[in-house]
């Protein structure tokens, strides 16, 4: 095996070029050719459905509440979710079903999703919380933050590793983001949390120690296709 000279990445910058490069392959596979799309259809078809929903399973015991008063607080919970879920989308455009259906696309096509959690005042609403599912190649480090050492591929790291904050690029409908420079200033710094709620969620298949961003479901088998 002395031919064999794995090629190995030595710089945070030529892993993002490298993950960003695979992931444009993905996005015209996916759209490109139809036994990638029914795949990804497939998946998200079987895992999600027309919907996952939070199944209210309180334990008596543990609470030391009687039978009836926990049936009426599962009650209670599900009809908060029946009432939310109409409105989760912060666009107004996707029930948290497809939401789910969603998220499950951009897992298998760009190997990660990100959502956003705003509260938006709006007397419509009968909840504040909303999700706002972004495009996951506008999470990124701008250049002019490429030195410090703690923003790895868009995500700002703690002392554990553990997401402190997450770098967006902006964007809007006179001036969309691609066409705007990577410096810091067309970013927008989302801290992950705001004390114990969630501000933004970002999830991938982990696979690799210190991962922290995900790769679409056919890398490996790109060239098959």
């Amino acid at each position: 095996m002395q031919n064999w000279i794995p090629r190995r990445l030595f710089s945070r910058q030529a892993e993002t070029r490298e993950r960003e490069q695979i992931v444009a392959r993905s996005i015209d596979l996916v759209q490109s050719d139809p036994h990638a799309a029914g795949i990804v259809d497939s998946f998200a078809t079987t895992i999600v459905g027309a919907g996952l929903r939070p199944h209210a399973a309180l334990d008596a015991d543990v609470l030391g509440m009687d039978k009836e008063t926990i049936r009426r607080i599962q009650a209670q919970m599900r009809a908060v979710y029946d009432a939310w879920s109409p409105y989760a989308d912060a666009g107004g455009r996707m029930t948290d079903g497809e939401i789910q259906y969603l998220v499950q696309h951009c897992v298998l096509r760009y190997g990660e999703y990100v959502v956003l959690l705003p509260m938006i005042d709006d007397p419509v609403r009968p909840y504040s919380l909303a999700c706002q599912v972004i495009h996951p190649l506008r999470m990124k480090t701008p250049t002019d933050l490429y030195a410090k050492g703690n923003i790895r591929d868009g995500v700002e790291l703690g002392e554990y590793g553990e997401p402190a904050a997450y770098w967006i690029k902006k964007t809007d409908a006179d001036n969309p983001g691609r066409y705007l420079a990577d410096s810091s200033g067309n970013f927008l710094r989302i801290p992950a949390r705001r004390g114990h709620r969630l501000q933004v969620m970002h999830g991938f298949i982990t696979e690799d120690p210190e991962q922290v961003r995900g790769m679409p479901f056919f890398a490996p088998a790109m060239k098959f296709f």
